[in-house]
């Protein structure tokens, strides 16, 4: 082979590998900005998942505030309201056997009204036959 002929031949060569390597410069292009979009929505996901986080910490504590204020009522609930009602109960009792006791000799004051107007009115059916 000529001198000319190989560096022709190797001139085809060179062009070849070029070719090769431009395509392959072309994928790592292409896969530099498919990476680089992919670090944009990993950055994204980062910043929702820490919003995420932040408001689970938020409801955490809101959690722990409603916790703390039903405690506080249950509390309320045991040592006052029951303890009014219980009184509340009592006096209601007391009043109604003070109205029983006020009524009882009330009956027992009609009870002998009665005894004294069936007395009556045999002595009077007596004086009449």
């Amino acid at each position: 082979m000529l001198e000319n002929q190989k560096l022709d031949l190797i001139l085809v060569m060179l062009e070849k590998l070029d070719d090769k390597f431009g395509r392959l410069d072309h994928k790592v292009v292409h896969l530099e900005e498919r990476f680089d979009r992919l670090e944009e929505r990993f950055d994204k996901l980062e910043d929702r998942f820490d919003r995420l986080e932040q408001r689970v910490i938020q409801l955490e504590e809101k959690v722990e505030a409603l916790q703390k204020d039903v405690a506080e009522i249950k509390l309320v609930l045991e040592n006052e309201i029951r303890k009014n009602i219980s009184r509340a109960a009592e006096g209601h009792l007391d009043l109604s056997r003070n109205l029983q006791e006020l009524v009882k000799p009330n009956s027992e004051m009609e009870m002998l009204s009665i005894r004294i107007l069936e007395t009556d009115m045999k002595d009077l059916k007596q004086k009449i036959s």
